[in-house]
């Protein structure tokens, strides 16, 4: 049957209401079944990649962690107490005396630190007298191996009327958990420059000894290289007796290097605070102790004290506190009591070899 005029206007409308609905439901924003607009499910979506992305980063930096781990369990003592101490005595024994060949050898494990579940820090000391070759020897052999150890301090006192040394070096290894192995990694290690041991023999030992840095006859040497060398003991030259010259004349003021030194560093070095400067107008630089003087330019001064993050230096008669990062330049004026008594180090602590 025909459908009358009025009854095709209301299917009409009746279909377009339909279409609306559809399209409203579509459209960003609208309201339409129980999960929500389109506009939410990109929301949500978004939100999940973003999540998913995360997770994905997590797992990346716990596979690398993983892999350090790992890498640190390789190169450990085993976490047997007893056995891991035996294992390292051992070898550290034949390293002194079989293959640098020290003289009068005594290697002795020392007091042990240890942290629940972290770590354990195992400390020996080896007493022993030896050419500078021999010491080049062991320090190659040590440095070779692929261990989680280092050489925490070495005291190299030469002997009168000998080449030997006599030398007392401190140790630390470290015995981590769930180490298994019953026996030290043999693996060797990739950390010296030189791909030979004659290659460092013939460099150190034909090497000119270099001047000690405080000027006394007990050195320690720096273990972050295979060595620095060291002379005996020079007293100072007398005092000499003041002049009655007149003053000289006043010069004219300089170029003011204070403003172009700056503190880059403080740190540590064999139990003494220590500083290091940088003169940027000439890439010097000074890596001075408490006591030490300096010179810079027509300026002269010492380093009075020396704490973690400022030092105060004497500068013609006055003293500055200069801030880590800070140029000379920019220090301010302190009294005498700028240099007060100093507490226990803060600079102290335990890094891998």
């Amino acid at each position: 049957m025909a459908l009358q005029k009025r009854e095709k206007i209301l299917v009409g409308a009746t279909g377009g209401l339909l279409l609306a609905s559809v399209v409203y439901f579509l459209l960003p924003g609208g309201s339409g079944g129980s999960s929500g607009s389109l506009g939410q499910l990109r929301q949500q979506r978004d939100a999940l990649a973003s999540e998913v992305d995360e997770k994905k980063m997590d797992a990346k930096y716990a596979a690398k962690a993983s892999d350090h781990l790992a890498e640190f369990e390789r190169r450990a003592l085993p976490t047997d107490r007893e056995l891991a101490r035996s294992l390292y005595l051992k070898w550290l024994r034949e390293l002194a005396i079989s293959r640098a060949k020290l003289h009068d050898a005594k290697v002795d494990p020392a007091e042990e630190q240890s942290r629940r579940g972290i770590y354990r820090k195992l400390r020996f000391t080896v007493l022993a007298r030896g050419t500078l070759s021999e010491l080049t020897e062991f320090l190659y052999g040590f440095y070779s191996a692929d261990l989680l150890h280092k050489i925490v301090r070495l005291t190299a006192q030469p002997l009168e009327n000998s080449e030997e040394l006599s030398l007392v070096i401190t140790i630390e290894a470290l015995s981590l958990p769930e180490v298994t192995a019953k026996m030290l990694s043999a693996e060797p290690a990739k950390r010296l420059d030189l791909p030979k041991k004659e290659d460092y023999l013939r460099t150190v030992v034909r090497r000119k000894l270099e001047e000690a840095v405080d000027g006394r006859q007990d050195r320690y040497l720096d273990t972050g290289g295979l060595f620095a060398g060291f002379v005996p003991y020079r007293p100072p030259p007398p005092p000499v007796a003041p002049r009655n010259d007149p003053p000289p004349e006043p010069r004219p003021p300089g170029f003011d290097t204070t403003k172009h030194t700056y503190v880059t560093a403080t740190l540590e070095t064999s139990g003494k605070p220590e500083v290091w400067l940088n003169v940027r107008t000439t890439g010097e630089k000074l890596k001075l102790f408490e006591g030490d003087p300096f010179e810079i330019g027509e300026v002269t001064g010492s380093i009075v004290q020396i704490e973690p993050r400022f030092v105060v230096v004497e500068i013609e008669g006055q003293r500055f506190r200069v801030k880590l990062g800070d140029s000379l330049g920019q220090g301010t004026t302190q009294g005498e009591a700028a240099a007060r008594p100093r507490g226990p180090s803060l600079f102290s602590g335990f890094s891998g070899g």
